[in-house]
């Protein structure tokens, strides 16, 4: 199985559309094996298998991409705001032992 821009081998067409316009998920078989005088290679758009996937609670992958991108920002974001609060942990640490020197 593959994902191929056009179809390229007979029907050259969507098996559920019959529209000849891809992308394509190329099954990379014969329909019917029997009769070699005629293929029919299975094809189907992408955006058939994509619904198909919905409807049995798959998410697709433009979707994942993005929550991906999403969680890598939030994560940088936090990585940000860890290295403040060590900081400021840091000059809190080194206030008190100014203000302890000073007091003394």
């Amino acid at each position: 199985m593959r994902v191929v821009d056009a179809a390229e081998r007979p029907p050259r067409k969507c098996a559920v559309t019959g529209r000849e316009q891809g992308p394509f998920v190329d099954f990379l078989t014969q329909i019917d094996p029997g009769s070699p005088a005629i293929p029919n290679n299975l094809y189907l758009r992408a955006a058939v298998v994509e619904e198909a996937a919905k409807q049995l609670g798959m998410v697709p992958k433009s979707e994942v991409d993005t929550l991906a991108d999403q969680l890598a920002k939030v994560t940088a974001d936090l990585d940000d705001l860890r290295g403040v609060h060590e900081l400021s942990t840091e000059l809190e640490t080194l206030t008190s032992k100014i203000n302890e020197r000073s007091a003394a």
